[in-house]
Order: structure tokens, then C-alpha cells, then sequence
């Protein structure tokens, strides 16, 4: 039995036996995160009952199986120019209208492209 299977437009699928295989690997394989903190005990129980909140009712991402040819050729670029102009934002180097230009440059250098293709791929 196969892990994934091809479909047409050469995107994997995972099968059964592949979600089975992956399980809680992504959670494995990153730390938790630790909340320390001796002198206000009561602040990290609250947040520690927020984060189990947050947790109980939280999805994957849709495209979480989805493969978009845009994305992978695209990724560095547009993480690139998400972190620095994000950054620069929020250090104020730039001001939040900033944002806008931002959002125009994403989608131009290929994020319409990448929406597109993920659109394709939910749909099939």
C-alpha cells in the first residue's frame, strides 16, 4: 500500500496509510513551548488555559496537503520580502500604510499566482 498518490496534475495526496504514517510528527519534532515563571504562577496558569483553548480550537491550514509549482519556486523571495517589510513596519522604519504596498508586491511577485493554484488544487 502507497503513502500518496499522483493525481493528474503530478500533486501528491497523501493515502490512508500516509496520514497514519505522519501522525504527530510535526508536533514531535518541535519543542513546546515552556511557560516558567516562579514569582506569578497564577499568569502562567492562565496562559497555559489559553493556550489549551487555542488548541482545542484550532485546524490545519487547508492547503496543508495542497502543492502549488508557484510556492515552491517563490517561497524564499516571498518570505524574504514578508519579513522585511513586516519588520520594517513594526520597528517603524516604515509606517503601517506600508502594509498596502506590501500586500500589491506579494500577490504581483506570485502570491496570486500560488492562490490560484492552491484554489485548483482544493477544488480537485
Amino acid at each position: 500500500m502507497e503513502q500518496h498518490k499522483l493525481k493528474p496534475d503530478r500533486s501528491r495526496v497523501r493515502t490512508e496509510l500516509g496520514e497514519g504514517d505522519i501522525g504527530n510528527i510535526p508536533n514531535l519534532t518541535s519543542n513546546p513551548p515552556t511557560l516558567y515563571y516562579p514569582r506569578k504562577p497564577a499568569e502562567v496558569t492562565d496562559v497555559q488555559g489559553l493556550a489549551r483553548r487555542m488548541a482545542e480550537s484550532g485546524s490545519d491550514g487547508p492547503t496543508l496537503t495542497a502543492y502549488s509549482p508557484a510556492e515552491a519556486a517563490r517561497v524564499g523571495e516571498l518570505r524574504r520580502l514578508q519579513v522585511d517589510r513586516l519588520n520594517a513596519i513594526v520597528t517603524g522604519r516604515e509606517p503601517l500604510g506600508a502594509l498596502d504596498a506590501f500586500t500589491r508586491d506579494w500577490r504581483d511577485r506570485g502570491g496570486d499566482q500560488i492562490r490560484r493554484e492552491y484554489e485548483q488544487a482544493l477544488r480537485s
